[in-house]
């Protein structure tokens, strides 16, 4: 039933024609160089960039019609996400984890 399915690479559209021919063409290709602007940027003006994203990421994904809640992986991330949800005033957070 799966026999030649495989996945596409990241940011890749498969079109396939009637006659079954198939083309890909990949529609995002990111650029891995720092802003002209943030050329001479420090460690420390990285580091403020970087929790500055983070907290609007986490701002943006507060707004809910229903509870917030995050599930929990035990690593850093999920735990950095609870932490800037509190930050941000989020309170009587349900959280979740799953044990296998």
């Amino acid at each position: 039933m799966y026999a030649g399915v495989r996945k596409l690479p990241p940011a890749t559209v498969r079109t396939i024609t009637a006659d079954g021919t198939s083309t890909e063409k990949r529609y995002w290709d990111p650029v891995f160089e720092p802003h002209p602007d943030r050329l001479n940027w420090d460690e420390a003006q990285w580091g403020e960039a970087l929790i500055d994203s983070l907290r609007v990421a986490v701002r943006r994904r507060m707004v809910a019609d229903v509870p917030v809640g995050v599930l929990l992986s035990g690593g850093i991330d999920s735990s950095l996400v609870v932490a800037l949800l509190a930050e941000q005033g989020q309170r009587d957070l349900a959280t979740f984890s799953i044990g296998f």
